[in-house]
């Protein structure tokens, strides 16, 4: 018996030491306002220094298509202030080698030029050493056309950046690749920006660079930070040299190959837990009831619910735990006066999220919408409210761009609707009559 006992017990550590998603916050649950004492479950992001906090805030989120942002994300200024950093769920040995991934999205609204020196946004490190291993910048195009990302080993090497104009205010998928000391001892650090081929691994051959919006440092001088990496830390730490930024859905998961620390990194929102078959709003007296359906629950935490007027800040106003159930409700006593949009947002145990459709609830009629199949390759299915005023389906790209437009028939209630020519990706799409607006999102494939 002492022998199994033993077995599981090496099982279990060798489960752990050869790969682990080690880092997983999208900030869902965080309070508004200062990172460090912001109330979560549980909190543990650690101050560091002092003045201004790295900010929670939920005013414009940041997405990416397939990739799993929360409900809430983080600015950091241009100032210097607190450091907070989080510790890892698991310390990273690096003795034997190890191939990490990091993932999150990121939007600029200033930077300090290249040739001006700017700091480091975010640091991996060993919180019992001085030296940090790797470093990830931010910083804007000498010549004032935009803003470049930039990855550094150690110390005693420059960041590498990458070339082009990316732009200010724009959400950004960054991953970066970091091998350590699997090149004659020396570190290696590879970083794309919207990854071309994502959610599928990204290739290093060739190299990142400018035909991949890419930057490497190959054979980088690895700094002496102890056989560990255990913590991530965000960095305000000048009024000159911090970019102004927000962050969300930070990742990182490390394992003895690329293949398998990508798997567990798990980027895109494939395979959430639970699907949404149907949500809508209805007015019951001075209340909004809000109700949704859904298929088979899986590792599920519960449902967020929130509230918007202008389809851009949304609040929670609500949360529903997960019962197992196919249909749930919650009832908002207290609407707003005027235009009220709802979504639910899926919750699942490991802080990934789903979020529903928008419904609108405007004191003259309910609106409704829904689609599938989805994902779809050629014709999707929308039930909509009866059509009894001119109306048009509209479907935008996820850049702003009008793609298709398809007016109702009058007394309609189903449109089919050809998306055969569409190209492969994520789509909104729009129910509009008059002042009437209900929205919701597709994917074709």
């Amino acid at each position: 018996m002492q022998k199994v006992y033993l077995f599981i017990i090496v099982s279990l550590f060798s489960i752990i030491t050869n790969g682990q998603l080690v880092f997983n916050e999208n900030f869902s649950g965080y309070s508004i306002g200062n990172l460090s004492v912001a109330p979560a479950t549980p909190n543990l992001w650690v101050p560091s220094g002092s003045g201004t906090d790295v900010q929670v805030s939920l005013a414009t989120p940041l997405t990416y298509p397939g990739y799993g942002s929360g409900t809430r994300y983080i600015n950091v200024s241009s100032v210097n202030g607190i450091d907070p950093h989080k510790p890892f769920s698991v310390p990273v040995s690096t003795n034997p080698n190890k191939v990490g991934f990091i993932s999150f999205v990121v939007r600029v609204s200033s930077a300090r030029k290249i040739l001006l020196s700017p700091d480091s946004s975010i640091t991996l490190f060993n919180t019992g050493d001085t030296d940090i291993p790797l470093r990830f910048y931010i910083a804007e195009n000498n010549a004032n056309l935009g803003i470049q990302f930039g990855v550094q080993i150690g110390g005693n090497t420059l960041p590498q950046f990458t070339q082009g104009n990316f732009q200010y205010n724009t959400t950004y998928l960054i991953v970066i690749r970091y091998d350590v000391g699997s090149n004659n001892n020396t570190d290696d650090a590879y970083l794309w920006v919207n990854p071309s081929n994502f959610p599928a691994e990204p290739s290093i051959s060739p190299q990142p660079g400018p035909a991949n919006n890419g930057a490497s440092v190959i054979n980088g001088a690895s700094v002496d930070f102890g056989s560990t990496i255990n913590a991530l830390r965000i960095i305000q730490s000048s009024t000159l040299e911090s970019p102004t930024a927000s962050f969300d859905a930070i990742k990182v998961a490390f394992a003895t190959t690329a293949t398998a620390a990508w798997g567990l990194l798990n980027p895109s929102q494939a395979g959430l837990p639970v699907e949404m078959k149907s949500f809508k709003a209805l007015k019951e007296n001075n209340s909004v009831k809000v109700s949704w359906e859904v298929g088979t629950e899986a590792n599920l935490m519960g449902y967020e619910i929130q509230r918007s007027q202008d389809g851009i800040k949304f609040e929670t106003i609500g949360f529903v735990d997960a019962a197992g159930k196919s249909n749930y409700s919650f009832m908002d006593s207290n609407p707003l006066s005027g235009t009220n949009l709802y979504r639910v947002v899926s919750i699942d145990n490991d802080r990934r999220l789903k979020y529903s459709s928008i419904v609108s609830i405007n004191g003259r009629k309910d609106l409704y919408l829904s689609r599938f199949p989805n994902p779809t390759t050629t014709t999707l299915m929308v039930q909509h409210q009866e059509v009894s005023a001119p109306a048009v389906l509209r479907v935008t790209s996820i850049d702003g761009r009008a793609v298709k437009l398809v007016r109702l028939a009058l007394n309609s209630v189903q449109t089919n609707m050809d998306v055969s020519k569409l190209r492969s990706g994520n789509y909104i799409l729009e129910f509009v009559s008059g002042d009437k607006r209900v929205s919701t999102t597709f994917i074709k494939q």
